[in-house]
């Protein structure tokens, strides 16, 4: 049977020609983890930065699950770990220690193995953009909605309020502010993308025509321009059900899916 070189002990594989398990992990772990979690983290939204972008709040587990998310994007694991997990981790927040439980495998292995590591942690609390923006209220998209003949019936309106229900929390976080006007609807946004997806729901599902603007309102610390985008989206006066004239004969509007109307002439 194989030595290892570190114990003397006889085993029957070694991970990596020279060491048993016990040893290599005494010795490596399963890989190199971060000298320190420096965790940023906004205290309006729990959103955290990494790497200079900001992510989603993880879930329940608070500043625990932003660690477990930040120490495994930095871990870097020995080429003989055949797997990793996070599975738990504990924050002292007097100490300023954090202690991570990393589940895994060697390869070779039968069995998992379990090592707990330590090491120091800051936080930092902050603002993520999204909520400084909807804190001073600047929108970066604007959706305009009016009806054919500059206003929405109540069927269009309540189409309309159908689509974003069902877009749900993708566009309800970044909505700043609904007016309801006379003449349709004004949907302040925070993101760009969110406001055309929303446009392009509804020219989808109500064959609505859509008109993209920008203006320019400032510019950053680095001269880029800052724009912001306006969608004209202008509903048409017909429906399924409606009858209208095709290719000079009656015919009746039966679906509309994707952008496309289907008609069936009637005469």
């Amino acid at each position: 049977m194989p030595m290892c070189v570190r114990c003397g002990r006889e085993v029957d594989k070694l991970v990596d020609g020279r060491l048993c398990p016990k040893c290599y992990l005494e010795l490596y772990g399963f890989g190199r983890p971060p000298a320190k979690l420096q965790l940023v983290v906004c205290t309006r939204c729990g959103s955290y930065r990494y790497q200079g972008r900001w992510f989603p709040a993880p879930g329940d587990g608070g500043l625990e699950d932003v660690a477990a998310l930040v120490f495994q994007a930095s871990f870097k694991p020995t080429e003989y770990t055949e797997y990793y997990r996070v599975e738990d981790v504990e924050i002292d927040y007097d100490a300023e220690q954090a202690l991570v439980r990393v589940a895994g495998r060697l390869q070779g292995m039968e069995h998992e193995d379990t090592i707990v590591y330590s090491m120091p942690v800051v936080v930092q609390k902050q603002i993520c953009p999204v909520c400084f923006q909807r804190a001073a209220g600047v929108p970066t998209a604007i959706v305009q909605i009016r009806g054919y003949d500059g206003r929405l019936s109540e069927d269009d309106r309540i189409a309309v309020e159908e689509i974003i229900d069902e877009l749900g929390e993708s566009i309800e976080d970044v909505i700043i502010s609904v007016d309801e006007l006379r003449e349709g609807i004004d949907l302040k946004m925070l993101d760009q993308n969110a406001a055309r997806n929303l446009a392009a729901r509804l020219r989808s599902r109500l064959a609505a025509r859509v008109k993209e603007s920008h203006k320019v309102v400032g510019r950053r610390n680095d001269g880029r321009r800052v724009s912001r985008l306006t969608l004209s989206v202008r509903l048409p006066f017909f429906k399924p059900g409606t009858l209208v004239e095709y290719q000079g004969s009656l015919a009746r509007v039966e679906e509309i899916d994707r952008g496309y109307v289907l008609v069936r002439q009637l005469g």
